[in-house]
């Protein structure tokens, strides 16, 4: 008794078309495949693939017609396959692998593809590379600690200034200008050059001298004056005025007395 020894045999029904010839060469089969993905005859008679006729997705072309009813058997021995395309946010993490991932990578794109940057460090920070091309890990820049010498432009808001300046020498504090003295006591020596005193003034050439004009001895005991003059002078009628004579008066130059002033020479 004859019989089969060995595993389970598994099978299934073929893929297969069948058409009928109706004059012409060219038909659409149901399934997308190749020429070399099929079994074709005519009537029984197997054709020779790429030489009796080719496929191009579902157009089946004979190099002849086919003549009518000639039975066209089509048998698929491949088909082919569409790669789906993954829908919008469908794509979990979980399903995304770089290599050697670790928690806190970062994935950018190189320019070329999808590449891992490992996590930095504890208090670095991600930033931009030199060149601008891809990120980086790098130092913290303490902004709460920024060096005032690092600061060029701009203007740092009053409540950054502390509410009593610490003591400092005001040597290298020059062109100062007096309209911005809101309080405080301008020192004598910063006045005018001389010496102040109490029986000193502060004159018009920023000098420190003796008040009422020229005069000599201890506190300007003896007042003293030119005994020529060399310039027009006139009284404005409001003023007197005295001169210890005698006294010349150059040529070409005149005093006038105005109605209202006296000019005494003694």
């Amino acid at each position: 008794m004859a019989g089969y020894v060995g595993r389970g045999i598994n099978y299934g029904n073929a893929v297969v078309d069948h058409f009928t010839g109706n004059g012409g060469a060219t038909y659409t089969l149901t399934y997308d495949t190749t020429t070399d993905g099929v079994v074709i005859s005519l009537d029984g008679v197997v054709q020779r693939n790429s030489t009796d006729f080719n496929i191009a997705g579902t157009a089946l072309t004979f190099t002849s017609t086919v003549a009518s009813p000639i039975a066209i058997q089509v048998i698929y021995t491949g088909l082919t396959q569409a790669i789906g395309v993954p829908g919008d946010n469908t794509v979990s993490g979980a399903k995304i692998a770089m290599g050697s991932d670790a928690q806190g990578d970062v994935l950018y794109y190189n320019g070329t593809d999808y590449v891992r940057l490992p996590k930095g460090t504890a208090s670095q920070v991600l930033k931009m590379n030199s060149g601008a091309t891809a990120p980086e890990w790098a130092a913290d820049a303490d902004t709460t600690n920024t060096n005032a010498s690092n600061l060029v432009s701009g203007t740092l808001p009053d409540g950054r200034f502390p509410t009593t300046l610490p003591a400092t020498s005001g040597v290298n504090l020059t062109a100062l200008n007096a309209t911005n003295l809101g309080s405080g006591t301008v020192p004598t020596a910063r006045l005018g050059s001389g010496t102040a005193s109490s029986s000193t003034v502060l004159k018009g050439d920023n000098t420190w001298g003796t008040a009422g004009g020229p005069s000599l001895g201890t506190n300007a005991i003896i007042r003293t004056n030119a005994k020529t003059i060399a310039e027009n002078i006139t009284f404005a009628g409001t003023e007197n005025g005295m001169t210890a004579g005698p006294v010349t008066i150059n040529s070409g130059y005149t005093v006038t007395v105005t109605s209202g002033s006296t000019w005494t020479i003694v």
